[in-house]
């Protein structure tokens, strides 16, 4: 990519791509850990399926644990280490990401040396990046986020996949079935134009992989590992994004420091001097 030659426009709008894409898909995919072929009889036997009492009960097991990681907060928060590509650019930075559910997500990306690059707001109906590198400001409508992205994905789904939760809202299952080899549990999913693939692992039954087909002919496949507690909730450690469709974007994340339902701050001060793209 040619910097020097690009105006001062130009080159936020050529890294204003891949921060964009970068923050949608910071929670959607986390790298999953090494499988194994060997589980107890007891993992096995709960996951067999002997007669139609059997395939309820296992439904039921499916349906608890998909619950459970679509579970609730008031706040949410997490430094991530992000490796991300898209259409001939690749960067890596870290993440400082801030959540009120239904309210405000907030965003300060950092590069090397710890050199705060931009701070990003979004809430259900504005999208404001500040670019620290170029002194210059962003500001559109929510459904700019579509356009950029190429994802149609709304406010509570960019909040929800940035918490790690598979994009299951609106969703109804239509059918599971548990493999042998290697030992896990396929689910499929569908409604509000798209159609969803999980494969879950065996003992606690955590999403590790998730293919979302939407109608605009955009698949995004998503990994989810290194599963962790924290404050009773499970959540994915590292994860991986791959965008296929209108744009590209590769992505792997590594997450440390998550926080849920405690209090934070959210600054955001936009100076004088700043031109507005």
């Amino acid at each position: 990519m040619k910097v020097a030659s690009a105006t001062p426009e130009n080159r936020f709008m050529q890294g204003k791509h891949l921060i964009i894409l970068s923050f949608i898909a910071l929670s959607l995919f986390s790298c999953r850990s090494t499988k194994t072929n060997i589980y107890t009889s007891q993992v096995r036997e709960r996951l067999t399926i002997k007669d139609d009492s059997d395939k309820e009960r296992i439904g039921r097991l499916i349906q608890n644990a998909l619950d459970a990681q679509q579970a609730d907060f008031h706040t949410w928060s997490a430094k991530m280490s992000v490796d991300a590509e898209t259409e001939g650019d690749s960067r890596s930075f870290t993440a400082h990401v801030r959540m009120v559910k239904d309210s405000i997500i907030w965003i300060s990306l950092t590069g090397m040396m710890s050199i705060e690059a931009a701070r990003v707001k979004i809430t259900p109906d504005s999208l404001i990046v500040l670019n620290k590198l170029e002194n210059s400001i962003f500001r559109r409508g929510y459904d700019e986020i579509n356009r950029l992205s190429g994802l149609p994905i709304s406010f509570s789904g960019l909040q929800g996949i940035l918490s790690g939760q598979p994009l299951l809202e609106g969703l109804t299952t239509t059918s599971f079935e548990v493999r042998e080899q290697p030992l896990e549990v396929g689910v499929e999913l569908a409604g509000r134009g798209m159609a969803t693939s999980l494969i879950l692992e065996p003992v606690n039954l955590f999403v590790v992989r998730e293919e979302v087909r939407f109608m605009e002919g955009i698949k995004a496949i998503l990994k989810y590992g290194a599963y962790a507690q924290v404050s009773g909730k499970s959540v994915a450690m590292e994860r991986e994004v791959k965008v296929e469709g209108t744009r590209q974007l590769m992505m792997k994340m590594k997450l440390r420091d998550v926080l849920i339902n405690e209090v934070l701050s959210f600054p955001f001060s936009i100076p004088q001097n700043y031109t507005e793209i």
